[in-house]
């Protein structure tokens, strides 16, 4: 659906028969790229044209991402397992590398906007710190340190989203609280 002017363009994904729940923007705005199945397949990342034509995986089976580099040449993308951290997967169909520095539980947010940094942090810890994490050198610069004001109840991950500068940042996390009494005197 345009968000201006022009028509609705609808896409067809012949043989994909589940999807994903997250999707993505080249930057260029001319493709997507999303995650899902074919018939007796794994999950995968694809990308499609906003203009027609099928989808085209860019990710083995079993392998998923849409963290999507600003210059629209690579892809983050994590097997299913977790078995080892995000790595890197060029869309021109090169092999795969890994990420210098990167940690099986670093959680990568976005890219930096030079395009040769992450940003990452690790949803568990308290207080919360974002890094952004040189591709090349692995070399981790201090970013953010989240600490919500009021830490009871706050239970499993936080989730971060930063904006592409990385100077504003939301992030939303689950709270458990109950209340706790003491009766005395019930015999």
């Amino acid at each position: 659906m345009p968000t201006g002017a022009g028509q609705a363009r609808r896409l067809e994904a012949p043989g994909i028969e589940q999807f994903g729940y997250s999707t993505s923007w080249s930057p260029d705005g001319k493709n997507i790229f999303f995650n899902g199945k074919e018939a007796g397949h794994l999950l995968r990342t694809y990308t499609q044209s906003i203009d027609g034509g099928s989808p085209r995986p860019v990710t083995p089976e079993g392998v998923t991402g849409i963290l999507v580099s600003p210059d629209g040449q690579l892809l983050l993308a994590r097997d299913l397992e977790e078995k080892k951290p995000v790595e890197v997967y060029p869309l021109n169909g090169s092999e795969p590398r890994s990420i210098p520095g990167l940690e099986l539980e670093d959680r990568v947010i976005r890219w930096g906007l030079d395009g040769r940094s992450l940003y990452v942090y690790r949803p568990r810890e308290r207080p919360l710190k974002l890094f952004k994490l040189n591709l090349a050198s692995g070399q981790r610069e201090p970013a953010k340190e989240i600490v919500p004001a009021d830490l009871a109840g706050i239970l499993g991950p936080v989730n971060v989203l930063i904006t592409p500068d990385g100077r504003g940042y939301i992030y939303a996390f689950t709270r458990y609280l109950s209340d706790l009494y003491l009766v005395a005197g019930l015999n």
